[in-house]
């Protein structure tokens, strides 16, 4: 333990830097994607996406949550209207046997779980099992590899292109929304 301390003491400072630049780069690569396609995911999802309201998540830093520290999101999201969001993420966490996990995730965020579970079984159809849903979340994802990152950029520009698909293919979003 007192090892721990010296060797954290001497490099804090330098890891807490690291974590905020990577996580910085993560972040833009969201956020330029989402810019990007900004428009198409709108026009396909039938709801007005103001650039504007895109917004950094987590707010404050980037250090793990849950009890160990072992689970964190990073990227940009957007408000939807009614209290719903539209989320661009690399999500880490450890699976249920220990391992590792890391994934580039576009989401559904909801107010609730009817709600939820409505835009879920309309997008799980078209995405033939793809589409994923937590409580409040229905999502995609790409599992990631450290080596993935290069190309980070191209992997959300597919999960968006997917959303985008989905959105076309179930009528948007608007009657599940109510706006």
């Amino acid at each position: 333990m007192a090892t721990l301390l010296i060797v954290g003491a001497r490099e804090f400072l330098k890891a807490s830097a690291a974590i905020a630049s990577f996580g910085d780069a993560v972040f833009d690569a969201g956020l330029n994607v989402l810019n990007r396609r900004l428009s198409d995911l709108g026009k396909a999802l039938r709801i007005p996406l103001d650039g504007k309201k895109i917004k950094e998540y987590p707010e404050h830093g980037y250090i793990g949550s849950g009890d160990d520290g072992t689970h964190t999101s990073v990227g940009p999201y957007i408000s939807l209207p009614d209290w719903n969001y539209f989320h661009l993420y690399v999500w880490w966490r450890t699976g249920q046997d220990h391992r590792e996990l890391c994934s580039a995730v576009a989401s559904l965020g909801c107010k609730n779980r009817s709600l939820a579970e409505a835009v879920y079984r309309a997008v799980h159809k078209c995405s033939r099992g793809t589409a994923k849903k937590d409580d409040y979340e229905i999502y995609l994802e790409k599992p990631l590899k450290p080596e993935d990152f290069e190309r980070l950029e191209s992997h959300f520009e597919l999960l968006i292109q997917q959303w985008t698909k989905y959105g076309e293919t179930i009528g948007g979003l608007r009657k599940y929304l109510k706006c």
